[in-house]
């Protein structure tokens, strides 16, 4: 369960979202494009952290309507039923608690802007070369994942499908 700390700081934030909409809907704000940027860019935050909460609520209400079952059940394979879904909706909570406690990190500037990585074989010869290259695919694969454009600036392959050093940039959001 929240502590009544982190509960409040959600109810804040569902009141914040709903007067950014509110705001992003006011046509002098719409004529500011970049006040409604900014406004978007917050309102989308505010909306990942939100459909968690109200998952993490109706977990909770649905916990609380199977544990009511529970005490009036007779019926032997209702009350097994009932009671691997309570079990499965305790892990659902937990797990919405810890996405939250996340999501309510207070964000880095810097986390929306491109990055620049070099990747080096250290000593080792060729399997630190492999390493390097699975270093690099790895990070090829999980930028493509989160829908960054990745982009290699420099690399020196190796014979086997590895680098002795690779130079790439991953733009988080590319510009028109």
């Amino acid at each position: 369960m929240l502590n009544e700390n982190l509960a409040e700081k959600l109810k804040q934030l569902e009141e914040k979202h709903k007067k950014l909409q509110q705001d992003l809907s006011d046509p002098a704000v719409m004529k500011d494009m970049n006040r409604f940027r900014s406004l978007s860019q917050e309102e989308k935050e505010l909306s990942d952290t939100l459909v968690i909460y109200r998952k993490y609520n109706e977990a909770l209400k649905q916990l609380k309507e199977n544990e009511e079952m529970l005490s009036i059940e007779k019926e032997p394979d209702m009350l097994e039923m009932v009671k691997e879904e309570i079990d499965k909706l305790k892990e659902q909570i937990e797990s919405y608690e810890n996405q939250l406690i996340i999501a309510l990190f207070p964000k880095d500037p810097r986390d929306n802007r491109n990055v620049i990585m070099e990747i080096r074989a250290g000593v080792g010869g060729e399997e630190a070369s492999l390493f390097a290259g699975d270093l690099f695919r790895m990070y090829s694969k999980y930028t493509e994942a989160k829908g960054w454009k990745i982009g290699l600036i420099d690399s020196h392959p190796t014979e086997l499908g590895g680098f002795k050093f690779s130079v790439l940039k991953a733009m988080v959001f590319m510009e028109n």
